[in-house]
């Protein structure tokens, strides 16, 4: 049987430190005809938060999509920090979403001048991929 979901609602995951982050999930309203948009948004964060977002045709496939994002996110550290304010990456790969004066990775804000040279390695190869968040 069929159960309506109420838009906005709260749901909570664990982090890689095992600590409850919760988030509020909300249905936005598509440019394409046929698809549900589902967003969800880091209530009440340390930092700058968690933003992700899913689409698919099935609104329960996005919802389903979209907390698989949300536990793939929070599994995973790319960041560290030295001496408490020097960041540096935990391994080779770094996901995060780009905005106008920066990018958001682990639910910080890391500025661009910060991102370069997070990522400055002379001589070594880099693959970058700029994604729709939704996907």
């Amino acid at each position: 049987m069929y159960k309506e979901i109420k838009f906005p609602f709260k749901k909570s995951f664990k982090d890689c430190t095992e600590r409850s982050r919760k988030f509020i999930i909300s249905l936005h309203h598509p440019m394409i005809e046929n698809m549900h948009v589902v967003y969800a948004k880091e209530v009440d964060p340390e930092n700058d938060g968690y933003e992700l977002s899913a689409s698919s045709p099935c609104q329960s496939d996005a919802i389903t999509i979209l907390k698989k994002k949300i536990q793939r996110a929070l599994s995973t550290r790319y960041l560290s920090f030295n001496d408490a304010t020097e960041l540096d990456m935990t391994h080779d790969r770094l996901i995060g979403l780009m905005e106008d004066d920066g990018i958001l990775i682990d639910d910080r804000f890391v500025n661009w001048e910060q991102f370069i040279s997070l990522i400055r390695a002379p001589g070594s190869q880099i693959d970058l991929i700029i994604s729709d968040p939704a996907d």
